[in-house]
């Protein structure tokens, strides 16, 4: 649901129908809620001081929340409202899906 969202969100983007925003932001936080729902024992059990891929692991699984948050917070903040929203957003929401999820992940 996650990468579906992801999907739809670019297209959204691209093709400038920011009413649509709304449904997709609902999906990813569901996806998101399912993801934690599911990891949350994983993460808990995560030993964060010991060298292992695990602590990569749960850092990713930590960053998508934060992620879906920002994309939450920008829709509800500019699109909702029909603002154009900062560059700064778009670099911190890439920035936190690159280094927090992606670069985590390849580290695992």
């Amino acid at each position: 649901m996650l990468v579906v969202g992801g999907w739809l969100a670019a297209f959204v983007g691209i093709t400038n129908q920011t009413a649509l925003f709304a449904p997709i932001l609902l999906i990813q936080v569901a996806a998101t809620v399912m993801l934690l729902v599911r990891v949350a024992t994983a993460l808990a059990r995560t030993a964060w001081l010991i060298r292992t891929g695990d602590r990569h692991v749960a850092v990713a699984a930590l960053a998508i929340p934060f992620d879906v948050a920002l994309l939450f917070y920008m829709v509800v903040a500019y699109f909702s409202q029909n603002l154009e929203p900062p560059r700064h957003m778009f670099i911190a929401i890439v920035h936190v899906e690159f280094v927090g999820m992606m670069t985590n992940a390849v580290f695992a």
